[in-house]
């Protein structure tokens, strides 16, 4: 029978892909059980709106203070269903917090309502409708964390 001529090499072969399947394993552990710690935060500068329903009545509506309430309180919206998971921890905060806050790390992402969000979803199903749009600003170092948040906020809306 053959002996080995060198076993050190039939170690090296044998236990280094281990070592790094291993390493890697341990690395992505509990990726998944801290999805809902991931920190964002919430700037809301909308202003309201004047909206005539059609009864010919006006009254002031805040879509944005809704939406960032679906954020930041899940299921405290009447009418809405608060998810088992939305993967982000929500902080309603002001503009220079959440700016700071993404430079030092303190949020991965920030979603500004504008100033003008209620006047442009009031504008849906009128000849005017106007397309109302959010700011979504992540750190680099989240890597693919826009699309993440975009579905948490489609589904808080």
């Amino acid at each position: 029978m053959n002996r080995l001529a060198h076993p050190r090499t039939l170690i090296v072969v044998l236990v280094l892909p281990l070592l790094v399947a291993a390493l890697g394993m341990w690395a992505l552990s509990g990726r998944v059980d801290r999805l809902d710690a991931v920190p964002a935060a919430v700037v809301n500068l909308d202003e309201g709106a004047e909206v005539t329903d059609a009864d010919g009545e006006t009254q002031t509506v805040p879509f944005g203070r809704l939406l960032a309430g679906s954020l930041t309180q899940p299921g405290t919206v009447e009418g809405q269903e608060a998810p088992e998971m939305t993967g982000f921890d929500w902080r309603l905060t002001d503009a220079e917090d959440a700016r700071q806050g993404l430079r030092d790390g303190t949020y991965a992402a920030v979603v500004t309502i504008p100033e003008d969000f209620s006047a442009k979803v009031g504008t849906l199903g009128t000849p005017e409708a106007v397309q109302a749009q959010l700011h979504v600003t992540t750190n680099d170092a989240s890597g693919q964390l826009n699309a993440l948040v975009g579905t948490a906020v489609a589904q808080a809306s």
